[in-house]
């Protein structure tokens, strides 16, 4: 029998409904809690950027050495200085665009609101939320890492559509 995971933890599928009446979900006030749904979008943004940069990192290269430099120079002529620079600051945004994303989905955004402050301390925000940005930018950000983010991305997807369809019973 395969074992569902509840918070980090294997339990065997006959002890969840169990586990889920002892622990059932709760949320807080509003904004001290992260909808599954947009936290699963604000993943895939960041995903999405990651692939962007990596096509721009891989034009960088291309551009400036190897074998596809002579049909980059005659496709972009006198221009092709103006490009790589483009795709230079193409980059630190899509970057930027990533961390804010990444963090949107961490949901300690909405930590350090005033009204959430009592609850955790700045420096355990910061020191848990680089620690998860390390993790995930070390398993997605590299271009052969891209067979296993589009594997996580289809998983965030799934989630996005089982959310709508609890949605739809709700409403």
């Amino acid at each position: 029998m395969q074992p569902d995971v509840v918070n980090g933890i294997e339990v065997a599928k006959e002890v969840l409904p169990d586990v889920i009446k002892q622990f059932p979900p709760s949320y807080g006030p509003p904004g001290s809690y992260v909808n599954l749904a947009e936290r699963a979008v604000s993943l895939i943004a960041a995903l999405d950027s990651f692939a962007q940069i990596n096509k721009r990192k891989g034009f960088e290269v291309a551009s400036r050495s190897g074998p596809y430099r002579k049909n980059i120079e005659a496709r972009y002529g006198y221009s092709l200085p103006w490009v790589q620079e483009g795709t230079e600051s193409k980059i630190e945004k899509l970057d930027q665009e990533t961390r804010v994303n990444f963090w949107r989905a961490t949901g300690y955004a909405a930590l350090r609101e005033p009204q959430f402050r009592s609850l955790v301390r700045g420096q355990e925000i910061d020191a848990q939320s680089k620690k998860w940005w390390r993790d995930f930018s070390a398993l997605y950000s590299h271009p052969k890492d891209f067979n296993q983010l589009n594997t996580y991305r289809k998983t965030l997807w799934k989630t996005i559509k089982a959310a709508e369809k609890e949605q739809v019973k709700v409403a």
